[in-house]
């Protein structure tokens, strides 16, 4: 595993945590599905 960071400003990151703690999840759990997202769209076709 490995830590990835971005810099926000810190009235966003704070607006973001409460929204994912109101839609029942975490900040790491929104991150990990669009880069997973993201990296599926540029999987090569065979």
């Amino acid at each position: 595993m490995v830590v990835l960071g971005c810099k926000i400003r810190k009235d966003k990151a704070e607006q973001f945590k409460e929204a994912c703690k109101a839609a029942g999840t975490t900040p790491n759990a929104v991150f990990a599905a669009a880069i997973n997202e993201f990296l599926a769209e540029r999987e090569p076709r065979e």
